[in-house]
């Protein structure tokens, strides 16, 4: 069943919405670098300084940062490495949460075959978003953003607006370098 979009905002405001009781759910932050290009770096910066506001707030048990590059290719050797375990075992935690929700969800993984006719080499990658959050509530995967939900897009900032919208202001809080 199609939803319409207004019930696709109800259902991510909703789904926000129950990460703020019980206890804090853990994030976990997949970046391809920590070194964007130029104009994506300053929307990372602020994803992460927002990420660890919350955490020090006590909104979040933990935020912890992976990077998890621009794209693998999943029958590679690399893929076979300890880093590219851990990376398709993301994609494959998010591809499952996604189809066991009750809305239709599309992750932000997109699959391509790549070839090359004077090497007659081909393989499938699978290319990564440059920010992706992995939200955890009670030990479950919870929310995977970014995704679309019926079609709607709902990124990391309309996650952190949404969040910041139920958070406390922070005050008083000083970091010491």
């Amino acid at each position: 069943m199609k939803r319409s979009s207004n019930q696709s905002n109800e259902w991510f405001e909703e789904k926000t919405g129950t990460l703020h009781t019980g206890h804090p759910p853990r994030v976990r932050v997949f970046l391809r670098s920590l070194a964007p290009p130029l104009g994506a770096s300053e929307q990372q910066d602020g994803v992460l300084e927002q990420l660890e506001s919350f955490e020090r707030q006590g909104l979040f048990e933990t935020v912890d940062v992976n990077i998890w590059g621009k794209s693998i290719c999943p029958e590679s050797i690399g893929a076979r490495t300890d880093p590219g375990r851990q990376v398709m075992e993301q994609i494959e935690e998010c591809s499952a949460w996604a189809s066991n929700t009750d809305v239709s969800l599309d992750m932000p993984f997109e699959e391509s075959d790549v070839s090359c006719s004077m090497t007659n080499e081909q393989y499938q990658k699978i290319v990564l978003p440059r920010v992706c959050l992995a939200i955890y509530a009670n030990g479950e995967l919870d929310l995977v953003l970014p995704c679309r939900i019926d079609g709607d897009y709902f990124g990391v900032e309309d996650f952190i607006a949404s969040f910041k919208q139920r958070a406390p202001v922070e005050q008083g809080i000083e970091t010491s370098a």
